[in-house]
């Protein structure tokens, strides 16, 4: 199994034309992909919008991967009630249908829900409004099953940063020593910021606090801002709003890797960065290998590779890069799709994701 730490953890195409170190920049277009008819392969996107069991899905947009304990994994997407989807090799997804049937505060807006288990429950976290289109709060339900259904824990949210600051994207670390923190981004429409220019900003910010270990909620005065857009492929200088969002933190080798997504999410330009610790409240330094997954990269055939997370394959021998990006890659916008690319790290610590792909891959290391 690959040392790490994390959150307590359909449709392929058989047909690679690049190996496992290459990027799609070195990529050939006009000639067809050399096959290899006895590794089995997959093409992105692994799963797209549609109708599942009678429920039309427009978008699958921030995605979340659980692998449970017999192998299974679980897919949570932004929506109102959390679609879910099931798989045994990160390629084919069967619906599950939706995770959470009711909410006992969230009004609207029902974003990013991701889910781990606890002590032998499952939870699910998930950022919604408490007043309709108000400021945006952390909720938590809980379920007997990875599939729910989820109920709340309580009738009010789980966090909630300040009373007009709301907060999104929430994701949860369980750490060697038993400690409990979770990251989640201040929703750029309510923190106007000083940009450094002296004029006001939106920005969502990187932040991380404490959290009790019977999760009955933070643990007091520990919430820590990490990071705020500030490289140059973080945001476009003449934007009225600028991003750092969609948190995800694992461990390797006794470092702490967050990774982030930044730009604008309608954009081509959204993209993955990273940015490395000795502690997970940090401080964290962002990485001048900065963005690790771009649409640069695709040759004009991805758009907007964004918001992810990080799972193992079935043998637990690799570690993918679930993702999302745009559907159409001309009007872009917030229609999404879902991708996975494999995640490696360098000899120098840095990562590295083998993405994003268009061309025909290697299935996950473990499927049948």
């Amino acid at each position: 199994m690959i040392a790490m730490m994390m959150c307590v953890t359909p449709v392929m195409s058989c047909s690679e034309a690049q190996t496992d170190g290459d990027n799609n920049q070195n990529q050939d277009e006009d000639k067809p992909a050399v096959v290899n008819p006895t590794v089995k392969k997959y093409t992105n996107p692994v799963l797209k919008p549609g109708t599942f069991d009678g429920q039309n899905i427009t978008s699958l947009a921030d995605p979340f991967v659980l692998k449970d304990d017999d192998g299974t994994y679980y897919m949570y997407v932004t929506g109102k009630g959390c679609h879910t989807f099931s798989s045994k090799d990160l390629v084919h997804w069967t619906y599950c249908g939706k995770a959470i049937p009711s909410y006992s505060w969230g009004k609207s807006a029902f974003w990013a829900p991701e889910a781990f288990k606890y002590k032998g429950k499952y939870y699910l976290h998930y950022s919604s409004c408490e007043v309709s289109n108000g400021p945006k709060r952390i909720g938590l339900a809980v379920s007997d099953s990875p599939k729910g259904p989820f109920v709340d824990v309580a009738k009010t949210p789980f966090y909630t940063h300040e009373k007009d600051k709301g907060c999104i994207d929430s994701h949860f670390l369980f750490d060697d020593d038993g400690s409990i923190y979770m990251y989640y981004s201040l929703a750029a429409s309510e923190n106007p910021a000083d940009d450094t220019t002296g004029s006001l900003k939106n920005r969502s910010e990187i932040w991380v606090t404490a959290i009790k270990p019977d999760l009955s909620g933070p643990i007091e005065n520990t919430a820590l801002m990490l990071t705020k857009p500030e490289q140059s492929w973080e945001h476009d200088p003449t934007a009225a709003t600028y991003w750092n969002e969609g948190a995800t933190v694992l461990k390797h080798d006794g470092k702490y890797y967050l990774m982030f997504s930044a730009n604008n999410y309608t954009k081509t330009v959204y993209a993955v960065g990273f940015a490395t610790s000795d502690s997970p409240a940090g401080p964290f330094a962002k990485s001048d290998k900065n963005p690790v997954l771009t649409a640069a990269n695709a040759s004009g055939r991805v758009s907007g590779p964004g918001h992810n997370c990080v799972v193992e394959s079935p043998d637990g021998k690799e570690l993918y890069c679930v993702y999302h990006s745009h559907v159409d890659l001309v009007e872009k916008g917030s229609v999404r799709m879902i991708n996975i690319d494999k995640l490696m790290f360098m000899p120098d610590g840095s990562l590295y994701v083998q993405g994003p792909s268009y061309n025909p891959k290697p299935m996950p290391s473990g499927c049948e």
